[in-house]
């Protein structure tokens, strides 16, 4: 599963389809972080079905609003976050 996915399925709060970013896996649960930043521990029992999703988490029309140094910028600091998280799994 990528890191962008969807998670199909119900649980105790009764979840439809939580689209989020993969923040962890275990033998029993997954981890998956919504748009606003809300973590969901979701097992794995409960979910039907799971996806990548073919769409960024990023809001349509962001870069609009965006000079092209801001956006360049924005860019660059994602990927530095990205870069410091792969570093962070592997130690």
């Amino acid at each position: 599963m990528s890191r962008s996915a969807f998670a199909n399925g119900t649980n105790a709060t009764g979840f439809d389809e939580i689209p989020g970013a993969l923040k962890g896996e275990t033998a029993e649960e997954l981890i998956v972080q919504d748009a606003v930043g809300n973590r969901h521990h979701l097992r794995k029992t409960d979910i039907k079905e799971r996806r990548a999703s073919a769409l960024s988490l990023m809001p349509d029309g962001l870069q609009a609003g965006l000079s092209l140094q801001d956006f360049t910028d924005m860019v660059s600091f994602l990927e530095a976050l990205k870069s410091k998280a792969s570093g962070a799994i592997s130690n």
